[in-house]
């Protein structure tokens, strides 16, 4: 071999082992952790009536409407005539029982729902304008319960035809709950 090549083989040789010895002081670092994670169930919310929504006893020549509010005050117009008596006149009260301190919406699903004659389904009223919580507070409303459990106070108005057939009307409003 020349000398040429016997340098270029040292050169090359001495290359490898300064590479080498370069890779083998490298340790490769490597590194973990063990990451928590959690979870909260809350309390689902229940629903359920406490106190009857109840517009009272009433007489009528032309149409008007019953109003009862959030604190059971009752108030009339047009042709309605309001009497004692048909069971206590009343705001209807929802029992809330859900986890405490988050914020809960409250709805009343519909802007108008209906009551019917007991005897003949077919003659009806329509209640609306509901009010959850104030005599102002509309149809929906967000409240955060400092316990468990909780009311809501509901008041709406009666609609009342000229010549509303006499007899007992019944019907059902439905309010939804969700948490935030």
């Amino acid at each position: 071999m020349s000398h040429t090549n016997n340098k270029k083989l040292l050169l090359a040789g001495s290359a490898m082992v300064a590479l080498s010895s370069f890779a083998a002081g490298k340790v490769a670092e490597a590194a973990s952790v063990n990451a928590t994670m959690k979870a909260e169930i809350i309390q689902p919310i229940s629903l359920a009536v406490a106190q009857t929504l109840n517009f009272g006893r009433m007489t009528v020549g032309l149409a008007g409407t019953a109003v009862v509010d959030t604190t059971g005050g009752r108030t009339q117009t047009g042709g309605v005539n309001l009497l004692a008596g048909g069971g206590p006149v009343q705001e209807g009260i929802i029992k809330i029982t859900a986890a405490s301190g988050l914020p809960i919406d409250l709805s009343v699903t519909n802007t108008k729902f209906v009551v019917a004659h007991t005897v003949t389904a077919t003659k009806t009223m329509s209640v609306n304008n509901f009010q959850l919580n104030t005599v102002a507070g509309g149809t929906k409303t967000t409240i955060t319960l400092t316990k468990t459990t909780g009311a809501m106070p509901v008041g709406a108005t009666l609609n009342v035809g000229a010549g509303q057939a006499a007899g007992a009307y019944a019907g059902t409003f439905t309010v939804a709950a969700a948490y935030q």
